[in-house]
């Protein structure tokens, strides 16, 4: 015993320093350099006529129903990165009324699912309050490097990732000045070409100015509208009756 900590005084006698005692059943106290501290304890009642025993705490019943709890001491929130600029609204706390290293949310914030008719698989945006809005989070895709040997002049497929694929694009990209209520037609491989599909409707009187639906090369070969091929230095479709060419590669001479 340290005798140069304070004693204390409680009830006309004199406690040493680190001296327990009882104030009653259920109050313990102890003297920690000249000031009493005491500790209540507290029983959890589940039976309806519990019987008091003399010098216990706690009454007793024929079922062991009553339990000593003591009081809770939670411990300091350390190892956290949140500060309370972080957690306007406060943090978490577990079961037992602690802490925990978690922020509250705004329960001011509207209820998204009155407004917001979107499915975000991945979740929904939030704005700088913590609130979520009727915007999906969109990640940023993953890819690896591309590892292909084709050559593609309009470019490879992607996946539904947004990565590209050892797979080339079919069709050149499709621009058209005509508007085609009924759609466009398309060329042998599949492709939109700038040609209005025919309909049951009776066809104006006035004549349009007619498309080229054919090309012709420097060395007289004919292709049809939307046909591709390579001639050795370059691949090339036929557009509206222009050759649409790009350079690949040519042989050394």
């Amino acid at each position: 015993m340290d005798s140069t900590k304070a004693s204390c005084w409680v009830d006309n006698k004199l406690r040493a320093h680190e001296e327990q005692w009882k104030e009653d059943d259920c109050t313990f106290c102890q003297c920690v350099d000249g000031e009493p501290h005491c500790t209540a304890m507290a029983c959890k009642q589940s039976c309806q006529y519990p019987v008091k025993i003399p010098g216990e705490c706690c009454p007793f019943c024929e079922e062991p129903s009553y339990e000593t709890v003591s009081p809770l001491l939670c411990p300091p929130l350390e190892n956290c990165s949140l500060s309370a600029n972080d957690c306007p609204y406060g943090f978490q706390q577990d079961t037992n009324g602690c802490l925990l290293c978690q922020c509250l949310g705004n329960d001011s914030c509207p209820d998204l699912g009155k407004y917001c008719s979107l499915q975000c698989p991945m979740g929904h945006k939030t704005d700088d309050f913590g609130c979520e809005v009727c915007e999906c989070s969109i990640p940023v895709p993953k890819c690896r490097p591309l590892t292909c040997t084709k050559t593609c002049p309009y470019g490879f497929v992607r996946n539904k990732h947004g990565c590209e694929m050892c797979r080339c694009i079919r069709c050149p990209p499709f621009t058209c000045d005509k508007h085609c209520s009924d759609g466009y037609r398309q060329n042998r491989k599949g492709c939109s070409v700038c040609t209005c599909k025919e309909s049951g409707r009776v066809p104006s009187t006035t004549a349009s100015a007619p498309t080229p639906s054919h090309c012709l090369t420097a060395n007289g070969r004919r292709y049809e509208e939307g046909d591709g091929w390579h001639d050795g230095c370059r691949d090339c479709y036929c557009h509206s009756g222009r050759e649409m060419c790009v350079l690949i590669s040519c042989p050394a001479p």
